[in-house]
């Protein structure tokens, strides 16, 4: 008997183009801009009446020049410099702010992350033409774009894996946004759970799903909280059998489901029902499920996943076992990854690595103004 063909997901684009679309110089201003309302809502919290002057851009810093009319306005912030200086950085997301002064004048020095390996925008500046249902996921090795097309009968459920570190809800977070910059929402709407800190407080870590809250294929606003992943899974769930019933395939419906190991250590059998039967959905539901998960080798994660996953994106993972839970296979050598975006796509075809596509806060809030 002849063998079956393979299936093939994804594709890798060799093209190049160049466009302004999104010019680095306009995304960086942006960004300084942002940070000075930022950094001054944090001085305003403080009674702190001093105001930020323009920043000025280091290699690795960004520096923001104070002003006040108070001449007091100083030693109130020398006297709260730590408390302060820990709050921007919190508020900003940076790994650290200094407060310099320099020619009799106070700065706020701000650390610069280092540019991200691939950029998401830059990514999709490299392919022209996006095809309806198409994600931009990242680079191969050899800088061609990685493209999965997820308008195909085959492709239903896709695992993405990996420990803290390894990129995984960040690689969540560009699925959503790539397809939301290149699908009309008439051909694709989406729903996010992601448990995790939302931002309610500027000394928490936000969730860096939070974010796409604002994409307009969202069916309802990201489900961060436990309560609100219960009632969005109920919603999903009748949503399913009723696209099924009616052969509405149409648009496709994308449920990204982040942490959906956590989920089940904290709720048990009610979650995994429903997310049994998202992922047993029929094809005429048109909907396409991504499960998020630290630990894919949980005993009622693995067991959902093992026959019902048609494609694995898999980053650092903690160890040998975890790596074979993660991939589906023996020997991917998922545990020896170098984090950060470094993933391999595993799939019926074989095993592809690939940089993941990253967008942060910043081009974010650019791309929807």
């Amino acid at each position: 008997m002849a063998s079956q063909p393979q299936p093939q997901w994804l594709e890798s684009e060799d093209v190049s183009s160049e466009s302004d679309w999104h010019d680095p110089h306009r995304r960086l201003q942006h960004q300084v801009e942002v940070q000075s309302r930022q950094i001054e809502q944090v001085l305003s919290r403080h009674q702190v009446p001093a105001g930020v002057s323009g920043g000025s851009i280091r290699p690795h810093w960004v520096s923001f020049d104070l002003v006040s009319q108070l001449s007091g306005s100083w030693d109130r912030l020398r006297r709260k410099t730590g408390e302060l200086t820990g709050e921007i950085a919190t508020a900003l997301g940076v790994p650290e702010v200094r407060l310099e002064r320099q020619n009799g004048s106070l700065r706020l020095a701000v650390k610069r992350y280092e540019p991200h390996p691939v950029d998401l925008l830059d990514l999709l500046d490299l392919v022209p033409e996006v095809r309806d249902l198409s994600l931009a996921l990242g680079l191969d090795h050899q800088g061609h774009p990685v493209m999965l097309n997820l308008d195909q009968t085959d492709l239903h459920n896709i695992l993405v894996a990996g420990i803290s570190g390894a990129g995984k809800s960040s690689l969540m977070r560009s699925i959503a946004v790539s397809l939301a910059l290149t699908c009309r929402q008439s051909l694709a709407q989406m729903a996010v759970i992601g448990l995790g800190s939302a931002p309610s407080g500027i000394t928490t870590r936000p969730n860096p799903l939070y974010p796409v809250n604002y994409l307009p294929h969202l069916l309802f606003p990201v489900a961060t909280e436990l309560d609100e992943a219960m009632e969005a899974l109920a919603y999903l769930v009748e949503e399913v059998n009723y696209r099924a019933d009616n052969n509405i395939a149409s648009p496709a419906l994308v449920i990204l489901i982040d942490d959906a190991d956590m989920l089940l250590r904290r709720v048990g059998g009610a979650v995994a029902d429903q997310l049994a039967a998202l992922l047993h959905a029929p094809a005429e539901a048109g909907a396409r499920v991504i499960i998020g998960a630290s630990n894919p080798g949980l005993p009622d994660l693995a067991h959902m996943l093992q026959h019902n996953v048609d494609l694995r994106l898999v980053g650092r993972v903690a160890d040998e076992g975890s790596a074979q839970a993660a991939s589906g296979r023996e020997r991917s050598y998922a545990q020896y990854l170098e984090g950060k975006g470094d993933f391999i796509a595993v799939s019926a075809a074989g095993i592809e690595p690939f940089h993941a596509a990253y967008i942060d806060d910043y081009d974010l809030h650019l791309t929807l103004t």
